[in-house]
């Protein structure tokens, strides 16, 4: 009884651990391709070399993943599995100060390009607004709508 208790704590810790790699390869997977997202045009040349170091430390981090996840096998013993969890906490102390960087590198360019998408749509729409107040109809409604959408777009700019 003792044994099967054993292994079924063992196989529970072989679970955990994979199920926590999965979503590790999945916070990597995505962050990867936030930034491989990001435009090279929209980049000067010491951001592109940022991104591009963010890239490789992304890489990097899928590698070290994978290692650990190799280490996880059917025959692992419960203190083999006990000190990969606490070896793969430590490593992820660290990680997660480069993670939130990259996080905030890729959010910011994120962010300009949807106020840029903003701003494109907003001339649209003045431009739509002006060919509707030539034609006679009343629009006072719809220019005070787009005056307080410009001002929080142009607020957003700041």
């Amino acid at each position: 009884l003792k044994a099967q208790k054993e292994e079924l704590e063992r196989q529970l810790k072989i679970a955990t651990m994979k199920e926590i790699l999965k979503l590790s390869f999945a916070e990597v997977d995505d962050l990867k391709l936030k930034v491989e997202s990001i435009s090279e045009e929209s980049l000067n040349i010491k951001e592109r070399l940022i991104k591009k170091q963010f890239l490789n430390d992304l890489t990097n981090f899928r590698k070290h993943y994978e290692i650990i996840l190799n280490k996880v096998h059917d025959g692992i013993s419960i203190p083999e599995i006990k000190f990969l969890a606490e070896d793969l906490k430590e490593w992820r102390e660290n990680y997660e100060i480069k993670l939130q960087q990259i996080f905030d590198f890729a959010f910011l360019y994120q962010s300009q390009n949807l106020l840029e998408t903003a701003k494109n749509r907003a001339q649209k729409i003045e431009s739509d607004l002006n060919k509707i107040k030539k034609s006679g109809l009343p629009i006072a409604n719809l220019e005070k709508l787009f005056k307080k959408a410009k001002t929080n777009i142009d607020d957003s700019e700041i």
